[in-house]
């Protein structure tokens, strides 16, 4: 995926060039997204940029390995970022692009989670990078979905018990894999067992849902959780066998306005059928 500012990569870039965008599907700036750019510890943005992000700033602190991009796309007068983890790969008149030298993958299972109460603990403790994003995964309870705060709410203990059991057994084969790429509305994850939480490194954003597809079809609803601040965390139940984990794109406006399709086209439904009555009342009154 591609990380730069708004100058070089505008918002709907997913759509507009076909690039995988960090800042997720097609977001104009997620709200978390500003507040990791202008955390002191990460990104360092000036306050008076908030709003519009003229550059990306300490793209060499090691939390923006997290977010899984692996070229930065930057103004043709940005400083050039860090060449030990960075190496210059095209040059332009509008923009310089450099690619990363070690790219985290895009999903991946830990067996530990961390909860915090906002997001703001969060990032101070992704500022530190103090410890293993492979092992631990950082969690906020300011959950933006009523769906997803509603299934969180409704998560058993068994959750926490299996996590524990995954930690305690460390499967060495387990691993993950994005198996439909067609779609930015739909992501299709194969897990070869559950257990866990599955992280993946996509924007956190109101709207996603997550469910989990059993080899028999079974599917169940699970809770989408903030992770590291601005990523997408899912708690998976334990199996020994793949599983499905796919998210969807379903905010309420698409449900709103489906509805308000739905009635609009049945009210022109009504005023087309009322105005052939009329027409044909009037032709057999004037006969």
């Amino acid at each position: 995926r591609m990380a730069g500012t708004f100058r070089t990569m505008m918002p709907e870039t997913a759509s507009a060039y076909g690039l995988s965008d960090l800042r997720g599907y097609d977001a104009l700036g997620p709200v978390r997204y500003y507040k990791w750019w202008e955390h002191g510890g990460i990104g360092q943005l000036p306050k008076d940029w908030y709003g519009y992000l003229l550059q990306l700033r300490n793209p060499e602190h090691p939390a923006w390995g997290l977010l899984n991009f692996g070229y930065v796309v930057s103004a043709v007068n940005q400083p050039a970022p860090n060449s030990e983890k960075f190496e210059l790969v095209s040059r332009g008149e509008d923009a310089t692009i450099y690619q990363a030298k070690q790219v985290r993958p895009r999903a991946w299972i830990v067996g530990v989670a961390e909860k915090y109460e906002t997001v703001e603990q969060v990032l101070d403790r992704v500022a530190k990078m103090d410890f293993d994003p492979d092992k631990v995964v950082l969690l906020d309870r300011q959950i933006e979905d009523g769906v997803n705060r509603e299934l969180a709410r409704e998560e058993k203990n068994e959750i926490q018990t299996l996590t524990h059991e995954f930690r305690r057994t460390r499967v060495p084969w387990t691993y993950v894999e994005l198996v439909d790429q067609r779609r930015p509305e739909v992501k299709s994850i194969l897990v070869s067992q559950g257990g866990g939480w599955l992280v993946l490194a996509d924007s956190y954003f109101p709207g996603w849902t997550a469910t989990i597809i059993e080899e028999n079809g079974k599917e169940t609803a699970a809770p989408i959780w903030p992770a590291y601040g601005v990523m997408r965390a899912v708690p998976m139940p334990w199996t020994d066998k793949p599983v499905i984990v796919e998210m969807r794109y379903r905010p309420r406006s698409w449900k709103v306005g489906s509805r308000v399709s739905v009635g609009a086209w049945g009210l022109f439904a009504i005023m087309g059928l009322g105005g052939l009555v009329m027409r044909g009342l009037g032709l057999r009154g004037g006969g």
